[in-house]
């Protein structure tokens, strides 16, 4: 049985950065969920989304959330606790695993990161 993930609201670290917790599983329900929850904070000035509690991440369900957050420019966040494969899936659609935020992809561009390795998605 897979398991949600559970969405949980903190304002532990200060009360300027209030941060989102995921746990268990990252499907696409989850995705909606969190996304759900992040609309309420469009304009604040920065959102700490933990992802150390997620046992596993489903591959589209992180291509959908990312696609998702390009539609609400007016949130800023911040990543913690993101492993090695969806943080690589993510780079490999051109999305900052630190911030969520597209990555420019021109050469000439010093932001762009090409891929770190060519190993398989699946290792």
């Amino acid at each position: 049985m897979v398991e949600t993930v559970l969405i949980t609201e903190a304002v532990e670290t200060t009360p300027e950065l209030p941060s989102l917790e995921l746990q268990g599983s990252f499907d696409v329900r989850a995705a909606r969920n969190a996304l759900e929850t992040l609309r309420r904070y469009a304009g604040t000035s920065l959102v700490l989304v933990d992802f150390s509690k997620v046992r596993f991440f489903q591959d589209f369900a992180l291509d959908f959330f990312a696609q998702e957050l390009s539609q609400l420019p007016e949130i800023r966040l911040q990543t913690r606790g993101l492993p090695g494969h969806p943080a690589r899936l993510l780079e490999y659609l051109h999305i900052d695993p630190h911030t969520l935020t597209p990555i420019r992809v021109s050469r000439r561009c010093p932001a762009y990161h090409p891929a770190r390795d060519n190993r398989d998605l699946d290792d």
